[in-house]
């Protein structure tokens, strides 16, 4: 081969090492470069719509970083600078503005939040916002007032609806009053436990011939409501008024004789002048002793501590026995249709503060057995019998030989008034009830005597006249009984005098 195709050859050569060199070059070029991932850019934005639990979070995505986000959201909690550690929602928001509204959240309470974003290069949080989430609505209880009933001249009973606690439990509840329209709880209260439906409360040792002002209130840590207003007019107490009959002075022979039958050895005769004086007609009843202690103020222990005998008490209910004397309620009051009957269950200090009450005394024993005969001298003011007609005793039981046309007692006290009065108008001086005397008991004198009182002490108080299941002796003019003054029994009343 000569020179020239030699030179050809080489010159073909490296022109083939040429275009190779440059299709590697070319190939090199347009290979992609692997992308470089950074961070991506969240922004928090606001709050919106914050109620006492829940609130929204707006929140915008500045950069995904260089590759789709793998989570996106907000962080919250109470602390600066919440982290996914805390609480957190996810919305997987790709790209721009997002937003979603959180709940679960505590009543005043100051949250702090961020929002947040996570690719394959970590996770990066936006700057921090705070607010603060509403207090609980506060609700005030509700209460109703309903019209006060039994308005007597010293009680009233006061009715209430608690309809609603509100939004926490009531604290306290009843009712306020007071002389002046709107009453408060700074004026006068009664409290009750509270409880949602009606309730009442009776007040006592209110006075009388007074306008009241009175509403129902319910506290709780939401405030005080009140109810409607209602007021009330007290009428006046009922004046005690008690029918007096004139007795006339004289003298008369005291005790019983000898010679009758089913005496006792106490009766001792002996002459006794009296000087006029005035006493009850009837034996004191329930209704008059009922106004005399509520008058008095007299509580539910019987005491009187304003009158002269503080530590005693005056009378006992008579509830848990029958229905034939007087109750309290807040007021002293007779069983329905015991109105008339006789004063019971009074001890000898209750007869007495009611007569000095009135302006008076009890009578003493010869004072009582001088009206009691009203001018007679036999075993009764009716003569040697009494009958089933004429007195309430025990009818199965009548004196000596006297008879009864009805053997079925009454067994319980009856009105005042029902039998024929003595000769004096005196009615029930035998049987019914037991009456107090003045005196103490003991032996009586054997001289006449004017105004005789008893002995100057003693343990035990007269009492006289017999009275509903006694048999008939025991009910005689001259018969005698005796108790401790603060008795309280069964068949025990009195009647007064005014002396003259």
């Amino acid at each position: 081969m000569n020179s020239k195709g030699r030179l050809a050859i080489g010159f073909f050569l490296l022109l083939l090492v040429l275009l190779n060199f440059r299709c590697n070059k070319s190939e090199e070029s347009i290979t992609p470069k692997p992308p470089v991932i950074t961070l991506p850019q969240v922004e928090t934005n606001t709050f919106s719509n914050v109620s006492e639990t829940t609130a929204v979070l707006i929140g915008k995505i500045l950069s995904n970083g260089g590759e789709t986000l793998r989570e996106s959201g907000f962080v919250w909690g109470v602390k600066p600078n919440p982290t996914k550690l805390d609480s957190f929602y996810n919305i997987n928001a790709p790209s721009g503005a997002f937003s979603t509204q959180i709940k679960g959240l505590s009543p005043l309470t100051t949250y702090y939040f961020r929002a947040y974003a996570v690719n394959s290069a970590g996770i990066s949080y936006g700057n921090e916002k705070t607010f603060i989430t509403l207090g609980v609505a506060q609700m005030l209880p509700i209460i109703k007032t309903i019209m006060p009933t039994d308005v007597t001249a010293s009680t009233v009973k006061l009715n209430g609806e608690l309809i609603s606690n509100g939004t926490s439990p009531v604290l306290e509840m009843g009712f306020c009053y007071g002389l002046n329209s709107i009453p408060t709880v700074l004026d006068i209260k009664t409290v009750i436990s509270p409880r949602i439906g009606n309730f009442t409360a009776l007040l006592i040792g209110i006075n009388e011939k007074t306008k009241y002002y009175v509403r129902a209130f319910a506290r709780s840590n939401a405030g005080i409501a009140y109810g409607e207003e209602f007021s009330f007019q007290t009428p006046e107490e009922p004046k005690l008024a008690v029918e007096m009959v004139n007795i006339p002075g004289g003298s008369f022979l005291m005790g019983s004789p000898t010679s009758e039958a089913k005496r006792d050895a106490d009766e001792g005769q002996y002459t006794a002048t009296i000087s006029p004086f005035e006493m009850s007609k009837y034996e004191i009843t329930n209704e008059q002793f009922a106004i005399f202690l509520n008058l008095r103020k007299v509580g539910s222990d019987g005491k009187d501590p304003t009158g002269k005998y503080p530590i005693n008490s005056l009378v006992l209910p008579t509830g848990a026995f029958n229905d034939w004397g007087i109750l309290y309620n807040g007021r002293w009051v007779p069983h329905t249709g015991s109105e008339k009957r006789p004063i019971l269950r009074v001890s000898w200090y209750g007869a007495k503060e009611f007569a000095r009450h009135y302006g008076g005394r009890l009578p003493t024993e010869a004072e009582w057995e001088y009206a009691c005969r009203a001018g007679t001298t036999q075993e009764f003011n009716t003569g040697k019998c009494i009958s089933n007609l004429q007195a309430n005793y025990n009818w199965k039981d009548p004196y000596e030989t006297c008879v009864n046309t009805n053997t079925v007692s009454v067994n319980a006290t009856e009105k005042v008034g029902l039998y024929p009065p003595n000769n004096w108008g005196l009615y029930d001086m035998h049987g019914n009830v037991n009456e107090w005397c003045e005196d103490w008991y003991g032996a009586y004198p054997t001289t006449p005597q004017v105004d005789p009182k008893g002995p100057s002490s003693g343990t035990e108080r007269v009492v006289r006249g017999g009275s509903y299941p006694d048999s008939g002796w025991f009910i005689r003019s001259a018969s005698r009984g005796f108790q401790k003054p603060n008795s309280h029994v069964m068949n025990y009343g009195f009647r007064i005098v005014i002396p003259k």
